[in-house]
């Protein structure tokens, strides 16, 4: 049996996502605007309570231009990315695994504009809005593909928290290596009256471990950004 072709650093190439998903899905029109017409209204975690009122605590004593929110910042990579592209923001890292947040801890010790949280992110985006937050910044990085049809819900755009997601504004970033899923969210935001910008691209410096992965591997990378201002229009 032949050997992979091994990568930058020696490592053995990412494969390329799969998925029997050839275009954006049909349905992503009714489910987004069925999502901006009704209430989500599932109850929000007693843990990510307890977790955002402590993160809030220690936001509101460090001085800072805004906030900047690492959404699923995983071990931190992109954490300290952020941390040096924003350094007078304080840097939000939210991710729901415990052994992820722990090695996060590690790695981004002596940073003092960051903070932390091991929290449920649906509802840490549903607690921010009802306390009033404003995020400047909003990155919505690798890896994020649900790339089975089915799984189409499963997707930050399709899932109902998205009008949350718009209404905490700022510049809302999507990092991917699948176009489908950039192309998904692009749509949805222009459905949602936000216009947004698609594009691929080759980062000089990556923003994360999975970015450098995808990037060394030959992946097309894509993002879409969007500048949450208040011309959101009602479906």
């Amino acid at each position: 049996m032949s050997q992979p072709t091994l990568v930058k650093g020696g490592r053995i190439p990412s494969p390329m996502v799969r998925t029997t998903q050839g275009e954006p899905c049909e349905r992503l029109r009714e489910i987004v605007l069925r999502h901006q017409q009704t209430e989500f209204l599932r109850p929000i975690a007693l843990h990510t309570v307890r977790e955002f009122e402590r993160v809030a605590e220690v936001a509101s004593e460090i001085a800072g231009d805004g906030l900047v929110l690492d959404a699923g910042c995983g071990t931190g990579d992109s954490t300290r990315q952020l941390a040096l592209l924003h350094p007078k923001h304080v840097i939000l890292a939210v991710d729901r695994s415990q052994a992820r947040i722990s090695r996060a801890k590690q790695a981004l010790s002596g940073l003092p504009n960051v903070i932390i949280a091991r929290a449920n992110l649906v509802d840490f985006w549903r607690l921010s809005l009802q306390s009033g937050w404003h995020f400047d910044y909003q990155y919505l990085l690798y890896p994020n593909p649900s790339p089975k049809k089915r799984q189409i819900k499963r997707r930050w755009h399709a899932h109902p928290v998205l009008p949350t997601i718009l209404k905490l504004g700022g510049r809302l970033e999507l990092r991917t290596n699948w176009d489908i899923y950039a192309k998904e969210f692009y749509s949805a935001l222009e459905l949602c009256g936000f216009p947004a910008k698609l594009e691929r691209f080759a980062p000089q410096q990556p923003i994360s471990a999975f970015e450098r992965k995808y990037l060394e591997s030959g992946h097309p990378l894509f993002r879409v950004i969007s500048d949450l201002m208040d011309a959101g229009t009602e479906p």
